[in-house]
C-alpha cells in the first residue's frame, strides 16, 4: 500500500486513533548523549546518542551517515536549529534525527523495534515528519517506511559495488512512502498513510528502500564532491515517527441518554461482517457493514470478520436524566410574597427559563417556569404553574356589640384582596357607616337593634371587580 502526502495534508482525515504511539522516542527526544560537531564529521550512527533507536541494523560496511541534533549542543554542529547540514527548527520538540544517502546506493537508516508487536489483520496509521536539510546537492523520492518480525539487515547484493567491495540490493517496495520529490527545504513534509498488517510487525526500518531506476532526483545545487568525484549526497531530517492502531469500528457516539440510538459500521474491513453484543458471541445482531443499536445501559458491541475473527469492539455507554420529577406540577403564590422553586438534583446543571443558573430560584409572580435539568449531558425539562392565591370573603349575619369581648364588631373577613370598600345602611337607605379598610369593623354605636343592609366592594386577587351585599342583625 502507498500513500502520497504533501506539507500538512493528510491522505486519511477519518478514523479513530487508539492512545498508544508504537514507536519508542518517537521524536528523539530521550537521549543518553548530547552530540558534538566531531560526532557528525566522523560518521557516529544514532545508536550512539538516542535510546531506542539505531541505525537501522545495517551492516558495518555501509555507508553511516545517520546522525542526531539536539538543541542541547546548540549553536555547535549537533545543534538545533542551527547545524552541519543547516537550519531548522524541530518538528516537535527540541531534537530530530538525519539520514541520507550517496550515489544512490550507499543509504542510510533508522530503525527501532516496536513497543509492542503490531497485529495481524489490525488498521494502523504510519507517518513521520521528513525536511529536506539545506545542505542537501541533490533531493528524492521514495522515502518511507517498511516494517519487519525481526531486526533485519539490508543485505549485500548484486546492484552496484560500494565503497569497501560490498553490493547492495534493497526491497524495492515499503509499507508507506512518498512518490513525490521532498524538495522545499522551508517546511517538514509529513508522510502517512494507513497499514493494514498483514503480520505481527515487531520492527520499524526507516528510509528510501527502492532501486536507482525507480527513484526520481532533483538537483539542489553542485557540490564539491559531485565535481570532483561524481559522489551524490541526499540529506534530510526526520521527526515525530508514529505507528498508532486505527479502529476499524466506528461508533456515530460512544455516549447516548436513555432512549437515544448510535450508529456503528466498518472502517476500511473488506469482506462480510458479523456484529455481536455483550458477552453473547454465538448471537449475530447483523451481518451488514452498519448497525444503529439503542441499549437501554451501556454495552459492548463486537465486530467480527468473515473468518469469525474478533476484529474490534466498542462499549456504548448510556446515560439518563433525572428519571423522577423534582418540581411539582403548580403551586400558587399569594399577596405581598415570594416562593421558592427547587430543582435540586445531585451532580445536575440547571437553565430556568428566566436565564438563572442556580438550582433554585426565588419567584414573586404568577406564571409558568421551566428548568432544564443536565445530568451527564443527558437533560430533561420541567415546567411549574405558578398561580395567585384565590381572593375570600366571609361576612356574619349578626353581631352584639355589648362590651363582653365577643362579637363586638361587624367585620367580615377577608383573604387576598387588592381593594376594599364596606357601606352599610339602615332600613331608610341612610348610610351609617363606611370604611376602606378590612381591618375596620362596625360596632353598632348611635344605631338601634334591627336588620341593616351592606355592600362590599373590592378587587380581588386576579384584579377582578367583584361586590357582595346583604344584611347584617344588630343586637344589644
Amino acid at each position: 500500500m502507498k500513500c502520497v502526502l504533501h506539507i500538512l495534508l493528510f491522505c486519511i482525515g477519518y478514523g479513530t486513533y487508539a492512545q498508544q504511539n508504537l514507536v519508542p522516542n518517537p521524536s528523539f527526544e530521550q537521549y543518553f548523549r548530547c552530540p558534538g560537531g566531531s560526532d557528525h564529521l566522523m560518521g557516529q550512527g544514532i545508536n550512539h546518542f538516542v535510546y531506542n533507536w539505531e541505525s537501522a541494523f545495517i551492516q558495518k560496511n555501509f555507508y553511516i551517515l545517520n546522525v542526531y541534533f539536539n538543541a542541547c549542543n546548540n549553536p555547535n554542529g549537533g545543534g538545533v536549529p542551527i547545524n552541519i547540514l543547516g537550519f531548522q527548527e524541530a518538528a516537535s520538540g527540541k531534537a530530530y534525527a538525519g539520514i541520507g544517502s550517496r550515489d544512490n546506493e550507499a543509504r542510510n537508516y533508522l530503525g527501532t523495534q516496536l513497543i509492542k508487536p503490531m497485529q495481524k489483520g489490525k488498521l494502523y496509521h504510519v507517518s513521520f515528519k521528513i525536511n529536506p536539510a539545506d545542505s542537501s546537492p541533490f533531493f528524492l523520492n521514495k522515502f518511507g517506511v517498511n516494517f519487519y518480525t525481526q531486526p533485519t539487515v539490508i543485505n549485500p547484493g548484486p546492484e552496484r559495488l560500494l565503497n569497501f567491495g560490498a553490493k547492495a540490493i534493497y526491497p524495492n517496495k515499503a509499507h508507506i512512502y512518498s512518490d513525490s520529490v521532498l524538495q522545499f527545504v522551508t517546511q517538514w513534509y509529513t508522510i502517512e498513510g494507513d497499514f493494514l498488517a498483514d503480520s505481527n510487525y515487531t520492527y520499524l526500518i526507516l528510509g528510501n528502500f527502492w532501486h536507482l531506476d525507480s527513484i526520481t532526483t532533483v538537483r539542489h545545487f553542485w557540490s564539491q564532491p559531485e565535481i570532483h568525484t561524481g559522489s551524490k549526497r541526499s540529506l534530510y531530517l526526520i521527526d515525530d515517527v508514529s505507528v498508532i492502531e486505527i479502529k476499524q469500528l466506528k461508533a456515530s457516539r460512544k455516549k447516548i441518554c436513555l432512549g437515544d440510538s448510535a450508529l456503528l459500521y466498518k472502517y476500511k474491513l473488506n469482506g462480510k461482517v458479523y456484529w455481536k453484543q455483550g458477552g453473547l458471541t454465538t448471537d449475530t445482531l447483523a451481518t451488514t457493514d452498519s448497525i444503529w443499536v439503542t441499549p437501554t445501559q451501556t454495552t459492548t458491541y463486537y465486530l467480527y470478520n468473515q473468518q469469525h475473527t474478533l476484529v474490534d469492539s466498542v462499549t456504548i455507554e448510556v446515560f439518563a436524566p433525572p428519571t423522577q420529577r423534582i418540581l411539582p406540577f403548580d403551586t400558587l403564590i399569594c399577596k405581598q410574597q415570594s416562593i421558592t422553586l427547587n430543582a435540586t438534583y445531585d451532580g445536575a446543571m440547571y437553565q430556568w427559563s428566566t436565564g438563572d443558573t442556580t438550582p433554585f430560584i426565588e419567584v414573586s409572580e404568577r406564571g409558568a417556569y421551566s428548568v432544564k435539568i443536565g445530568l451527564n449531558n443527558c437533560y430533561v425539562t420541567e415546567t411549574i404553574m405558578v398561580d395567585k392565591c384565590p381572593s375570600t370573603l366571609f361576612v356574619p349575619n349578626a353581631f352584639t356589640p355589648n362590651g363582653d369581648g365577643i362579637n363586638d364588631e361587624f367585620k367580615p373577613a377577608a383573604v387576598q384582596l387588592q381593594a376594599y370598600q364596606m357601606n352599610i345602611y339602615n332600613r331608610w337607605g341612610q348610610l351609617v357607616f363606611t370604611t376602606t379598610a378590612i381591618e375596620n369593623g362596625w360596632n353598632g354605636e348611635n344605631s338601634e337593634t334591627g336588620v341593616y343592609a351592606y355592600v362590599i366592594s373590592y378587587i380581588d386577587n386576579f384584579n377582578r371587580q367583584q361586590s357582595q351585599t346583604g344584611t347584617v342583625s344588630l343586637i344589644k
